[in-house]
């Protein structure tokens, strides 16, 4: 099968993260991609597992966990284990979308439709690298620093009496090995992978939703130039073209249903997971009294509430460039075409109403004012919280 360079990029994006489980492209047989397969295909287990542990070492603390800011990680592990169990199953939806753009990508060979590719695509992708980039340095900051201190500090100059460390997910287990021995090391470890896992679940679902909504994005784009261009001083030709912009609307409506398909779910959790981390990171970073942990939780406000507003500013977008192309039918000359082609038109016009956009049976839609919504419950969970913990 001939795959599209785009496609092929995006496909061994999703490899790197241990999420592809299209069977049109397979993996390699070599041991390291056997390994990665074998890891996706465990993925939504260990997330179950991760989750009940740290459900246990936060029921094992006082407060579950509020004042140090572990609590955040349960929510956390619940959006990992929902966001994996999703992918898991619509793993066929998976393939079906990326196949069908494909194909699509493969149909569009002429220059200008290539150079509409390169600047939507280009640039995602170059602000998908300065993200991930940013996220894993300040991730590694965060948990390697805190290490290296306590070990100079302990090992060097035998200044501390009992570990340190930031909040991270297993930290409440910390406290049943407060010293510097292998069970220490041990947890450390199993520390260090559950919050790289988060911080590559949260880099991956960003990167699948945005890359496959712009290759969407941008056939809609190539669509609406190709109904601005229809010729209409060629008159035998008007049945020939419009029947080639029907048959290319037909493949984008079945490609918005394909999208709603496999997006449409997990947008929605994401919304309603957004509020949650966005009030924890607030509320820690304006309630505890260590500087450390208050850098880190506003950096990570500012991660969860940008990862949010890409998300529905590319949503919004979409919708944006939807009402593009019924203006662009609209402000055709379709009562100079014959019955067959201003019956087809009529058809698309109407279709064309209908914004495209990505939601979950026409409730939580991806656009801007989803974003406010989640802003808005956001603060009235972090009011809520400020009350309940000065009680």
């Amino acid at each position: 099968m001939l795959i599209h360079s785009d496609i092929d990029k995006y496909i061994k994006f999703m490899k790197g993260y241990c999420v592809w489980y299209g069977k049109s492209v397979t993996w390699d047989d070599t041991r390291f991609d056997l390994c990665r397969k074998y890891y996706t295909e465990s993925k939504c287990y260990l997330s179950a597992v991760l989750l009940c542990v740290v459900s246990f070492a936060l029921y094992s603390t006082d407060d579950f966990g509020l004042q140090d800011g572990t609590f955040i990680y349960w929510p956390i592990c619940l959006m990992m284990l929902v966001l994996t169990s999703i992918a898991t199953a619509t793993r066929h939806q998976q393939d079906v979308l990326t196949m069908s753009l494909n194909d699509n990508f493969l149909e569009n060979t002429e220059s200008w439709m290539r150079a509409i590719k390169d600047q939507n695509i280009n640039r995602l992708w170059k602000m998908l690298r300065f993200y991930t980039v940013y996220n894993n340095t300040i991730s590694a900051l965060y948990m390697l620093v805190p290490l290296v201190v306590d070990s100079i500090l302990h090992y060097g100059f035998d200044y501390l009496q009992t570990p340190f460390t930031l909040a991270l997910p297993l930290t409440p287990l910390l406290k049943y090995s407060n010293t510097w021995n292998a069970q220490y090391y041990v947890l450390t470890a199993f520390n260090f992978w559950s919050c790289a896992e988060m911080v590559f679940m949260l880099e991956w679902f960003l990167g699948n939703y945005l890359l496959l909504t712009t290759f969407f994005l941008t056939e809609l784009i190539i669509l609406k130039h190709q109904v601005k261009s229809l010729d209409f001083g060629k008159n035998e030709e008007w049945d020939q073209q419009v029947e080639s912009i029907v048959n290319k609307h037909s493949k984008i409506m079945k490609l918005n249903v394909e999208l709603r398909d496999y997006l449409g779910l997990p947008g929605a959790f994401i919304s309603f997971f957004s509020s949650i981390l966005l009030t924890f990171t607030a509320f820690v970073s304006f309630t505890s009294t260590s500087i450390p942990l208050r850098v880190s939780y506003g950096s990570g406000f500012v991660l969860y509430f940008g990862a949010a507003l890409l998300l529905t500013t590319i949503g919004q977008k979409l919708e944006n460039e939807s009402d593009e192309l019924f203006k662009a039918f609209y402000s055709l000359r379709w009562y100079q075409y014959s019955p067959n082609a201003r019956k087809s038109l009529n058809m698309m016009m109407r279709q064309a109403r209908t914004p495209l956009i990505i939601d979950f049976h026409g409730r939580y839609k991806m656009n801007l004012a989803n974003f406010m919504q989640i802003l808005r419950s956001s603060y009235s969970y972090f009011t809520l919280l400020r009350e309940v913990a000065k009680e």
